[in-house]
């Protein structure tokens, strides 16, 4: 399993949502995992709300300081968090919602703060990923068509100030808010037979997967 485009950076409390309106005053309804990042031991990102446990690779630091309370930290060599391919983490066609909190120390192309799926041959996915222009962009990707777009929200580069991202699929659109606020580049149109983008790959912290695989 081979993995590339690792951040540099501290990562905060990840949220994943299916068929949620992430304004729901419901904020449990269609809530599948939160990572808090919290732990002061241990090898594992354990998942409060689901049995989604991260593994840890390549020494990633835990008990750092956050945003609110711990986070962890990535080096931009090799630490990632793999959270496994469960099928409560297959989005295949539906909608979705992710949030995270995350602080940027290095320049931001091609790094993938959270992704879930394959960028190989063959492969489906959905990623926060830097664009060449150093701007966080969202994609999603059915191995037919690869639709994303650059958020004019955030020029991250050395900042070092943290965000908050949620980002959506809303059945054919891909919506982003940032600190709140609906970044200006979205809604972002997919066309109404998109379809699903369940991969063999899962769902990774501080990285995406090379491999091939849909």
């Amino acid at each position: 399993m081979q993995a590339k485009q690792i951040v540099k950076g501290i990562a905060l409390i990840i949220l994943l949502f299916w068929g949620i309106n992430c304004n729901s005053q419901y904020l449990l309804n269609g809530l599948v995992s939160v990572w808090e990042f919290d732990e002061i031991i241990g090898d594992s990102a354990i998942d409060s709300h689901g049995s989604n446990f991260g593994i840890y690779y390549g020494g990633v630091s835990n008990n750092q300081i956050g945003k609110i309370g711990q986070c962890y930290f990535f080096d931009g060599t090799n630490d990632k968090v793999d959270c496994g391919n469960n099928i409560s983490l297959q989005p295949g066609a539906e909608n979705f919602t992710i949030s995270f909190w995350m602080k940027r120390t290095n320049n931001l192309y091609p790094n993938s703060p959270v992704s879930y799926g394959g960028q190989g041959a063959g492969g489906k996915r959905w990623q926060f990923q830097g664009s060449n222009s150093d701007q966080l962009k969202m994609e999603v990707d059915n191995n037919i068509s690869r639709k994303s777009f650059n958020l004019n929200s955030i020029l991250m580069g050395n900042s070092g100030q943290w965000y908050h991202i949620v980002g959506k699929r809303e059945n054919d659109t891909l919506i982003v808010y940032i600190d709140g606020g609906q970044d200006s580049n979205s809604p972002y149109y997919l066309g109404s037979t998109y379809g699903s983008i369940t991969s063999s790959q899962g769902l990774m912290i501080g990285t995406v997967m090379e491999e091939d695989g849909g």
